[in-house]
């Protein structure tokens, strides 16, 4: 990877305040976690929540709306951080969102 890409990619994902370091991860890793959040942003995550809801407890409860429209008052999208949490969570809890397929 380019230098210039590697240091846009950090900017950009340094924006979405991840426990994690990017520095610290390799060209493959950075590249991953930036298609991610590209396909976040861009609505190809269908799973949305309501608006001023406590992530955690949405999660846990089964309550991630599937929502097919991008704009649906009343909700949003999730950030990169709390799509990474989603990832670990249905590992173990396929049950609460058998729908579920990753990015």
């Amino acid at each position: 990877m380019k230098p210039g890409a590697r240091d846009n990619f950090i900017k950009t994902l340094s924006k979405e305040n991840l426990e994690i370091n990017l520095n610290e991860l390799s060209d493959k890793e950075l590249k991953g976690l930036y298609v991610k959040w590209q396909k976040l942003r861009q609505g190809h995550f269908k799973y949305q929540m309501l608006k001023g809801e406590n992530f955690e407890d949405v999660l846990k409860e089964g309550r991630l709306q599937y929502v097919s429209f991008r704009n649906t008052p009343g909700v949003r999208i999730l950030t990169l951080q709390e799509y990474l949490q989603v990832e670990e969570f249905i590992k173990t809890n396929r049950n609460k969102y058998p729908m579920m397929r990753k990015l």
